[in-house]
């Protein structure tokens, strides 16, 4: 039986505190012969559908990737957090004919989700890892 395995560790830390650590782990089964794929897409600041064709029957985990590289000092100057918060994307669902907005991802961080209908995104580059249904 195939099955997916998530371990992740979020640390959190207050100037002088000791760190907090915040775990996740689960696994659980996959339905039959799933198979992971990677694909990147370029997001525009128009939203855009990610367009599940190429995974024929949808994904039951899809990771949403910002890989945009961005170099911010230990004290970010003005101009260097502007330029962060501008190369953010933004994951939005579609409820009839509006998309709302409901995560962003970061520079160099990423987020897993189960798809349930139409996803879009905008912003940064954005690189999709998917295991297939």
């Amino acid at each position: 039986m195939s099955k997916v395995t998530v371990v992740e560790y979020v640390h959190y830390q207050e100037e002088r505190d000791q760190p907090v650590t915040l775990p996740t782990r689960y696994s659980r089964a996959l339905a039959g012969a799933e198979l992971p794929y990677t694909r990147r897409i370029k997001p525009t600041a128009e939203w855009q559908e990610l367009e599940y064709g190429w995974l024929k029957n949808g994904a039951s985990l899809l990771k949403l990737a910002n890989v945009e590289k961005m170099q911010i000092g230990v004290v970010p100057t003005l101009e260097q957090l502007t330029a962060h918060r501008d190369r953010i994307v933004e994951v939005g669902v579609g409820v009839g004919d509006v998309i709302v907005p409901f995560a962003i991802v970061r520079p160099g961080e990423d987020m897993r989700i189960e798809p349930v209908g139409r996803t879009y995104v905008r912003g940064a580059t954005v690189q999709m890892s998917a295991i297939t249904r």
